[in-house]
């Protein structure tokens, strides 16, 4: 069996790693599920911690336990992903992300951790219900900030342009599983002179791609959805960057008003 390095699950951790990483004294801790389903690609948890100045609560985020979401996990890099962006790119950019206490990855073994800030006090939006018009507004300018502060973003290691060949076949693939099911179901609310037009999506996929990442590209979140957005009173935090990648701009826009 292969042993990793660091914590692969909250079970693993100790009072001697907590405190090492966190660089205060840990004398004790308790764990705290999120939830069924708080977490498809990643594992994460609450920690509650007994320290002399460390914080109360902490987020634990592992590799997920279910080997085939693993596989997709470690096929799109999304764990180098994160760890990438919470190293590279949170330090140097005023988009509101929870502090990374401690970051952990093995590229070799797709192994991670991240101790992150927990953000209480926030609300967690809604993708069902939705948002009103001044959060919508308070998003575009969080991501407007991270656009700006990231334009031309070449010189970043460890995050790839979304148009990458394993991107390519993911949303052809995906959409062929995908559209039978809509036809399916929601034919009755499409236009019928739509459906033969967005059949032929797979077929478009590359040369889209191809247009969207001819011009300045950015460092975007890749999946700007109210699940992955904290609110409190006076502003927003972005959570879950194991889709960031660099795209065009408009890339993080559009997916927020068509996924919300």
């Amino acid at each position: 069996m292969r042993v990793a390095a660091f914590p692969q699950t909250a079970e693993e951790l100790t009072t001697d790693w907590l405190s090492e990483k966190l660089g205060c004294q840990v004398s004790g801790f308790d764990i705290e599920p999120l939830g069924e389903g708080g977490g498809l690609l990643g594992l994460v948890t609450r920690i509650h911690l007994r320290s002399d100045t460390g914080p109360e609560t902490l987020i634990a985020k592992f590799p997920t336990l279910t080997p085939e979401n693993r596989a997709v996990a470690t096929t799109y890099n999304m764990y180098g992903r994160e760890y990438a962006f919470y190293t590279s790119v949170a330090p140097n950019v005023p988009l509101r992300a929870p502090r990374c206490y401690h970051a952990d990855f093995t590229p070799e073994t797709s192994d991670f951790v991240l101790l992150l800030e927990d953000l209480k006090g926030y609300r967690l939006g809604d993708q069902v219900a939705g948002c009103n018009l001044a959060e919508a507004h308070q998003v575009i300018e969080s991501l407007a900030g991270l656009h700006r502060s990231t334009w031309l973003p070449n010189a970043i290691e460890g995050i790839n342009q979304h148009d990458m060949p394993y991107q390519r076949e993911g949303m052809i693939g995906g959409f062929q599983v995908g559209w039978p099911v809509v036809c399916d179901q929601f034919a009755h609310l499409l236009d019928p002179a739509v459906i033969p037009v967005l059949g032929k999506m797979p077929d478009q996929v590359n040369s889209l791609l191809d247009r969207i990442h001819d011009g300045p590209l950015v460092i975007a979140h890749g999946d700007v959805r109210l699940d992955n957005i904290f609110f409190s009173d006076s502003e927003i935090a972005l959570v879950d960057f194991q889709a960031v990648c660099k795209a065009a701009p408009e890339h993080d826009l559009a997916y927020f008003v068509t996924q919300s």
